[in-house]
């Protein structure tokens, strides 16, 4: 079984998806990170039309994979999943980022409710872009049946606990 790895916006998020990258490394026979062009200093936020078309070259010959996505990554997958980009067997997200979506008008519920891939979704308790109850309450007004729901504690956007999301990852795909 393959990994793409998605960060979220921030440029800090590149280490964290390369620790995360190490954490899950041995778990996978090829790990892809994928790093947003605008960490590279080309812009402040992810565009997502170019890292759409980045990810059709990225992906190609990768078969039999789940994605792990943090925030606008989830995004990102979700709209690549929608467009027939990516084909995951399965799809993790932490920090589902329901604040962002709404400010920027992405349809997140349409391509929630699209989705039909087995999807784990981590929050943390009191996570500023979303609390686990507001995670709760949305996927729970889809009435779709593919998606599980997991709430650490935490008051921020950070996921660190990268053992407890390693065994997460883990124990969901397996």
């Amino acid at each position: 079984m393959n990994i793409i790895l998605f960060g979220g916006n921030s440029q800090r998020n590149k280490e964290w998806l390369h620790r995360v990258g190490d954490e899950l490394r041995s778990d996978f026979d090829t790990l892809l990170v994928h790093e947003y062009a605008h960490w590279d200093g080309k812009g402040e936020f992810v565009d997502f039309d170019l890292e759409l078309s980045r990810l059709v070259e990225a992906t190609k010959g990768l078969d039999s994979y789940v994605v792990f996505a943090k925030s606008v990554g989830s995004l990102l997958t979700l709209m690549a999943m929608q467009r027939g980009i990516l084909s995951p067997e399965k799809c993790v997200f932490a920090g589902l980022p329901i604040k962002l979506a709404e400010e920027d008008n992405i349809p997140l519920t349409e391509l929630l409710q699209a989705n039909v891939t087995q999807t784990l979704i981590l929050q943390n308790t009191n996570d500023p872009v979303a609390s686990y109850a507001k995670v709760v309450n949305l996927i729970a007004n889809l009435n779709a049946d593919n998606y599980l729901t997991v709430e650490l504690p935490g008051d921020d956007h950070s996921y660190d606990d990268l053992p407890k999301i390693r065994s997460l990852v883990n124990n969901f795909i397996s």
